[in-house]
């Protein structure tokens, strides 16, 4: 399986405008357009709200949890599938 694992910081002043959707799209499109993924996961630390809102507005759905960081609470896990092709 191809694993992709990109992530993301903004400096304060960047919140709240549209960039971590905008390049959350693009992210979703690349992985299905160029990569030809069929499935395409996002993980986020639970605490991380506005970035959980970002998953979800991009069309991503919680699909579990991952326990990657030792003594802290699992990442949630989010997916994306690719539209059937026409």
């Amino acid at each position: 399986m191809q694993r992709v694992n990109p992530g993301y910081r903004f400096a304060v002043e960047a919140w709240g405008q549209g960039f971590a959707t905008e390049m959350g799209r693009a992210a979703l499109d690349f992985g299905f357009s160029s990569l030809k993924l069929e499935e395409v996961y996002g993980y986020v630390r639970p605490t991380h709200a506005a970035s959980i809102r970002v998953l979800e507005k991009i069309g991503m759905h919680r699909c579990g949890e991952l326990d990657d960081v030792p003594g802290q609470a699992p990442s949630l896990m989010f997916s994306a599938v690719a539209e059937p092709s026409q």
